[in-house]
């Protein structure tokens, strides 16, 4: 979760300066771009969660939803690495909606099994869950201009690099033994 959280922080602290910086917009016009663009990416969390979570209950699998999603996140923050345009924006947008909901509708599923098979260490664990969901929002604004400013302001490397790390809280989750 630490992981895909830290993907999540540069997407959220970066967009509004990608879309002056990258893709040329306007500073008047860069809230409503970013509203248009968070409008459809909510929308699929909220669809793909609700899907993911009943599909994940009626197969008993949560790791299966929790890698696609956050393997989906990463390919969205891809996606916008890349994009030449306002559209491709969006639809990398909207690929980590898909992400963000197939991963947030099953992982809780998934930490609560987790729990069950640890009751003596709960609290701590509770405790690491949220760190993970913290910590990332506080050094990635920082890590993110050490990134542009070694870079020479690419947003495409610091997305990237997002990317990685949204990657890799899927393969961080596959040596759960305790869930399936």
């Amino acid at each position: 979760r630490f992981l895909l959280s830290m993907g999540s922080a540069f997407i959220t602290t970066y967009t509004p300066y990608y879309l002056i910086e990258d893709l040329g917009f306007g500073e008047a016009e860069v809230a409503g771009k970013v509203s248009h663009a968070v409008v459809i990416q909510t929308t699929l969390m909220v669809v793909f969660g609700l899907v993911s979570g009943k599909l994940s209950d009626l197969l008993r699998r949560r790791k299966l939803f929790v890698v696609a999603g956050g393997a989906l996140y990463g390919m969205g923050l891809w996606l916008v690495a890349w994009a030449g345009s306002y559209e491709t924006f969006v639809a990398g947008m909207a690929l980590m909606g898909m992400g963000h909901g197939a991963y947030f509708g099953t992982d809780l599923a998934l930490v609560t099994g987790v729990l069950r098979s640890r009751p003596h260490a709960s609290g701590k664990d509770l405790g690491m869950l949220n760190v993970a969901n913290t910590l990332p929002q506080s050094f990635t604004p920082a890590l993110g201009s050490m990134v542009l400013l070694g870079s020479g302001g690419n947003y495409s490397l610091l997305f990237l690099l997002a990317g990685c790390s949204a990657l890799l809280s899927s393969l961080a989750i596959l040596p759960l033994r305790s869930v399936r």
